[in-house]
């Protein structure tokens, strides 16, 4: 299992199991992630063939499938100018809105199957946001958790040089991880996407379960 990026769209990813195309299913996350977050109409989302190119490859042994990233690219060492922010943090409000009414919506019996989802990512926002230098508190849990942290995250990549790189040990890793502005913005939002897909994908297998 890989993982295709869009880079110039924050957030916007696709898995890959070894047999698919990466270019296709790449223009169809695309496609879906415009729609999603109201940059264009969804009747108008579809792209041509051409206009989705690989542009590097990067094999760095991190569990995809379970949500982990570790990828540093060319793109996210260039620095973020600020038309990128807004875009982004719009996005990222979005993701957010829609994994807390997901969340909320399911009853404990469910939500205790899924390594309590609202945990898991505030715990990601914020250590994005002390990765970039945020100065945080004592998280809280549940919903109130979850909005600290998303409001420190979007405080430190606002705060945060354009051009900041960083390295940080990462647990389970021989090299450090490099950081910076771009791949904190990009890792963000899919990382809530994620979650909300993984959580959703296990109240269907109770609808669809034979």
């Amino acid at each position: 299992m890989s993982l295709g990026w869009c880079l110039e769209l924050p957030g916007c990813a696709v898995l890959l199991a070894a047999d698919d195309d990466p270019l296709q299913r790449s223009r169809l996350a695309v496609a879906e992630f415009i729609a999603w977050s109201h940059e264009r109409s969804a009747q108008h989302a579809d792209l041509k063939d051409e206009s989705v190119t690989l542009a590097q490859v990067l094999e760095t042994g991190a569990d995809v499938a379970g949500g982990n990233s570790t990828a540093f690219f060319l793109h996210d060492g260039e620095p973020a100018h600020g038309g990128e922010f807004p875009a982004w943090a719009n996005a990222h409000d979005l993701a957010l809105d829609q994994f807390r009414e997901l969340v909320t919506s399911l009853p404990p019996s469910i939500i205790s199957l899924n390594a309590e989802p609202m945990s898991v990512a505030s715990a990601f926002e914020l250590r994005l946001a002390q990765l970039l230098g945020a100065r945080t508190d004592a998280p809280r849990g549940g919903v109130a958790g979850l909005m600290d942290a998303h409001s420190w995250l979007q405080q430190a990549i606002c705060d945060a040089p354009p051009n900041v790189r960083l390295r940080h040990a990462n647990t389970g890793h021989i090299r450090e991880e490099e950081w910076s502005v771009r791949k904190a913005m990009r890792l963000s939002i899919w990382h809530l996407r994620y979650r909300t897909a993984a959580l959703a994908a296990n109240v269907n297998r109770i609808w669809l379960s034979a």
